[in-house]
Order: C-alpha cells, then structure tokens, then sequence
C-alpha cells in the first residue's frame, strides 16, 4: 500500500507502513484490523457503485428501455432529447426553500465605491451590543514561496475612511481582547494594464474588439438546468442571439478533463504525461502534475492583445488544485485564489472538512453570491472607467467558477436561480450586448446525485448546460445560422 503526503510542496510516499507485524494477533488489534477491512470493502463498493468511469456508473437493469433513448445504428450514437421531469426520476429531486440560517445584518465592516474602508456602527450597536474594542486590517497577499498559498502580514488599526491599494483584505475586530469578527473584501482595483488604455485612447480604439465572459456552474447538466433555473433559462432563450447546445456533451470526466481541453487545446492525459514529476515516478501512477504556469491557456493569448483578464473558482480543491499544485505566478490580472483561500479561514465562514459547507454561507450570504457581485462589480468598474476616460471598450476576458450550489448537492441549485438571473439582467446593458460574448456552462452533469443510478440521469452526466449569448454586432447570417444549425 502506497500513502503519498503534500508536504511544503514536495511529495513524501510511505513505501512500508508496517515493518512488523507481531502486535496485530492481539485481540484488540484483531478487532481494529476487522473494522477497518470492512471499512476498505464498504468503501470500494461504494466506489464501485458511484465510479465514475463510463463502463462501471451506469446501472442498466434493461437495456430495452435504455435503447429507447438513444437511436443510430454501430457507427453513430444519435440522443434523443431527455424529459428533466421524466416519470422515472421525477421523485428523486427535492425541492426546498433556499438556506435561511446566514447572519441577519450586514458585516460589520464595508468597503465604499471610493475603495475606502469603514466600520458600520449600527452594526456595532445593534449586532454586537457595541462592545468592539478595535478593528485592524491587512492585505491578503500571496505566498510566493509557496505554491497557491495566501499570507497576512501586519495588521494595522482601521479608521474610517482607510484608503485599500490591495485586491484583497482582511479585517478583524477584538471585543475584550478576543477576535469576534473576520470578514475578507474583494476590491476591484485600476492595473497598469488600465492605464495603457487611459493614456494611449486612439491606439486601442481602433481595434474593435469583443469581451469575453465565462460563466461556469459547476456540475449542471442541461436537464439540471431547466429544472432547477427556468428563469435564468426562459430570459435567455428571449434574446435571438442565445443559443443553446442541446447535445453539447462532455470530453472527459470531472472538471479537469473538460475545461483543459477547452482552455489550452491539449489533452488532459498529455498534460499529466508532460509533467517532469509524473515522467520520475511513472511506476507509481500518480496522477500529480507540476504547476501549470507553462500551459498554453487561451488567457495569454488574450492578455498578448491586451485584455484584461480574470479568473476565479470557488473551493479550495478546484480544477488546477486539486491533488495539484496550481500556478506558481498570477495565471490572470483579477486571480482569486488567494482570496478564496483566506475567506475560508476566517471567522465568517462556518468551517468544514468537506468541499460543500452544510452552512453554505460567508456570514449574511450565500457563498455564490461572492462571486456574482464581484462579476457584476466588474463589469460596472469597467464601464465607468470607459465612460470617465471616454475610451470605446476595454476589452476583457474571463471564468468565473461557482461550486457550493451545485457540485455536492444538486438540490441546492433550485435556491438561485432568481439570483442567476438577476445577474444575467444588471450584466446585460446594451453596451455588454453589443461587444461580449457570453458563455453560460457547466463542466460536467452531476456526478453524485441518486439520479445517476437511472440511465437517464447517467446520460444528464455526459451532456452538460452550455449556451452562448454571441455579440448584437456580429450580424453574419451564415455565422448566425451555422450557429443556430448546432444547437441540435
């Protein structure tokens, strides 16, 4: 049996766990070795059941019944359009009132448009009976000396009015010398690539260019989505420019498998192959590249013609860290690993082992809505910056990744769609209309929902949402109509 540990980033395997073996005939020892046996049988059996490699995650009980969704003859698979509410697996779906449990008032400190922090008294009076001694703060920065961490350095006394010059920052409040308040902001601060815009006008606005925008929901089939988020859906579907890809259907497995084909070009197999790491220790089979700084991410082409670019996911354990070891530079101009990180860590987070929280919040939200303000946040920086230097567009490009609502529990994605929607409707001015392409997807159907025990939900699995808003200038029929004829 192989252990591998991630230790300062360098990998420790445990070759012999045991060297002796004369203890293990005491009776308790005995006892303990049958529990954790059937420990190891229930858990490959429940692997077994819930793998997910194609051949083994369907549980067919009738293949006649599977044949009638899916027509063609041996050299082509033809999927006939599913039911998301088909009589077969209509009953395994709750339905519940969004999670109500998060902190009532707002957080004890804000950030002002000016990028100015203060702390709201009221709060302080009401919420915590005016007994905060002292608020502090301090950028949340990232470990450069290792990979994909964040540190705090220095805390210093917070006035009102406290200018930020860091995309992230973390404050804390003391009441009888206690920490009683954390709260992490994100900040959307002018970068140098700005000012190339602001002083050099009349270069950049020759070159008519289209924004980017990726909005990625993780593990949300197209079933999942006119299930759980109709109106996000129906509101869509209302602009002649939104196409939906009905038999869009995955390349891969997990998330990696399908957004490294998608934002590198390469195969995600060759990227485990290339690794220097996996190439030293091919015996073992493990799966654990090196950081992925020198992949050809579509970013960087992005970035050579001067867009602004982000990136964001959620969890900690996201696609390029989970049993992975990220980037060791800044992959975009907006990255948010750092700030994700440290969230997670402070006190307005309800602390868990697992990736989704059972209190899904960061104190008076729902955890997506970090990521749905900031992206509304940015867009509207964006469009002020242009108006008051009254430059064309500055173009952008970018992912955001939401997690928490949907990968672990598939239930949890009927609570947002209002908040989805709402989104989609500040984002959609007619200037973002006219010059952005917008992508709203999923990675992969759900992998874990009961519903993946019926063909019909193992087939969810392998046809994720994915739809694109195309910009109003783009007015090619033939672009238009080719784009259409691929929705099916």
């Amino acid at each position: 049996m192989y252990i591998v540990f991630i230790l300062k980033n360098k990998i420790v395997i445990v070759l012999k766990m045991v060297k002796s073996i004369k203890k293990i005939f005491r009776l308790k020892n005995i006892i303990i070795c049958l529990k954790l046996l059937f420990l190891i049988i229930f858990f490959n059996l429940s692997l077994s059941f819930f793998n997910l490699r194609t051949k083994k995650s369907i549980i067919i009980h009738n293949f006649e019944s599977f044949k009638s969704y899916v027509t063609g003859n041996e050299s082509a698979c033809i999927i006939d359009t599913l039911n998301e509410w088909d009589p077969k697996i209509k009953n395994l779906f709750k339905i519940t009132k969004p999670y109500d449990k998060c902190v009532k008032d707002e957080p004890l400190s804000y950030v002002s448009k000016e990028n100015k922090l203060y702390i709201n008294h009221t709060v302080n009076s009401t919420y915590y009976s005016g007994k905060i001694d002292l608020c502090e703060y301090a950028p949340v920065l990232r470990e450069t000396t290792k990979i994909d961490y964040f540190k705090i350095e220095n805390y210093s006394l917070l006035k009102n009015g406290t200018e930020i010059f860091h995309d992230f920052v973390k404050v804390r409040c003391l009441s009888n010398q206690s920490i009683v308040y954390e709260y992490v902001h994100n900040i959307i601060l002018k970068k140098k690539i700005h000012d190339q815009f602001i002083n050099a006008k009349n270069r950049y606005n020759n070159e008519p260019k289209i924004n980017v925008m990726i909005l990625v929901i993780d593990a949300v089939s197209l079933s999942s989505m006119k299930r759980a988020l109709p109106k996000t859906l129906n509101y869509l579907k209302s602009y002649d420019n939104f196409f939906v890809y009905e038999k869009h259907h995955i390349v891969g497995e997990n998330t990696f498998q399908n957004l490294v084909p998608m934002l590198t070009n390469l195969n995600p197999d060759d990227v485990f192959k290339n690794s220097s790491f996996t190439k030293k220790n091919n015996s073992l089979k493990l799966e654990i590249p090196e950081p992925f700084d020198d992949l050809p991410f579509i970013w960087k082409n992005f970035s050579s013609k001067n867009y602004v670019t982000y990136f964001s996911e959620e969890w900690k354990e996201c696609t390029f860290n989970n049993l992975k070891f990220g980037f060791n530079s800044t992959p975009t101009d907006y990255y948010f690993r750092s700030y994700w990180l440290s969230l997670y860590d402070s006190l307005s987070y309800s602390k868990t082992i697992l990736n989704s929280n059972d209190k899904p919040c960061y104190y008076n939200k729902l955890l997506h809505k970090m990521s749905t303000e900031w992206l509304a946040n940015f867009e509207k920086f964006h469009l002020d910056l242009e108006k008051e230097h009254n430059i064309q567009n500055i173009p952008r490009f970018g992912l955001v990744k939401i997690n928490e609502m949907s990968h672990d529990y598939l239930d949890r994605l009927f609570w947002i769609d209002d908040d989805i929607k709402n989104l989609i409707n500040d984002l959609f001015t007619d200037k973002f209309l006219d010059k952005t392409l917008f992508i709203l997807m999923g990675d992969h159907g759900h992998r874990f929902h009961p519903v993946r025990t019926h063909y019909i939900g193992k087939l969810e699995e392998k046809l994720p949402m994915f739809g694109m808003m195309v910009p109003r200038k783009i007015e090619n029929k033939n672009v238009l109509r080719n784009l259409k004829l691929n929705t099916q």
